[in-house]
């Protein structure tokens, strides 16, 4: 890595405290619809996208930490823009919606 790219890095991580402290601010109202609300809807819907329609099987407690886990891979990367297996971030739950069998 180039002192260019440790020195954004370093500086991205310095800021983290006081973003945080924003994220917490704008997340203080908790009625439906809010900014609180939106993400714990995003968060639940990518543990059950998941748990419906993802390889890993919630009958032992094991497979229920490798659904959890993926979730929360799902979710952090839809959240920074980095899922690159979703064109619009919810194009494969639709697709995997469509193909579900009853």
């Amino acid at each position: 890595m180039s002192n260019t790219n440790d020195a954004v890095i370093n500086d991205a991580n310095n800021r983290v405290p006081e973003a945080l402290e924003i994220l917490r601010e704008a997340m203080k109202d908790r009625d439906p619809g809010s900014y609180y609300d939106s993400w714990k809807a995003n968060i639940a819907m990518a543990f059950i996208d998941q748990w419906m329609y993802g390889p890993d099987k919630a009958d032992t407690a094991q497979g229920v930490h490798a659904i959890a886990n993926k979730a929360a891979s799902v979710f952090l990367n839809r959240l920074l823009g980095t899922d690159e297996t979703q064109s619009d971030g919810m194009a494969g739950i639709a697709e995997a919606a469509q193909n579900a069998k009853p």
